[in-house]
């Protein structure tokens, strides 16, 4: 894996090579497949409440919304970013997937894919 992939971090590789030096193969064999399985959080989804004193056209105190802002317990947005209301939608741990499906639907609208339509590289 090349670039930003979990592939591509050379620290990670060094960690891995001095475990195998001080604790052996078994050991270190089960610390990776232990990393591995653990989950991974996903970045740039979140859903809250609009904090009362926000003045934001369309959204209101307490309104609950869903946006692609940065971790933090308080997230400030552009106006321009991706922010719903998601007040008659899902549950809350629910709505906090509708960026990453954005993203995923992006993709597909610039792919405009159709019947009979052969794509190749």
């Amino acid at each position: 894996m090349g670039g930003a992939g979990r592939g591509s971090k050379p620290e990670r590789v060094r960690q891995v090579l001095d475990k195998l030096r001080t604790d052996g193969v078994a050991a270190t064999l089960e610390a990776v497949r232990s990393k591995l399985d653990q989950t991974l959080p996903l970045g740039y989804c979140n859903v809250g409440e609009v904090d009362a004193g926000v003045d934001v056209s369309g959204f209101s105190a307490g309104d609950r919304v869903v946006s692609n802002g940065p971790h933090a317990e308080v997230v400030t947005v552009p106006v321009k970013s991706v922010c719903a209301n998601s007040r008659r939608g899902p549950r809350m741990t629910a709505a906090a997937f509708a960026v990453l499906g954005a993203i995923g639907l992006q993709g597909v609208r610039l792919a405009a894919p159709h019947a009979g339509r052969i794509i190749s590289s």
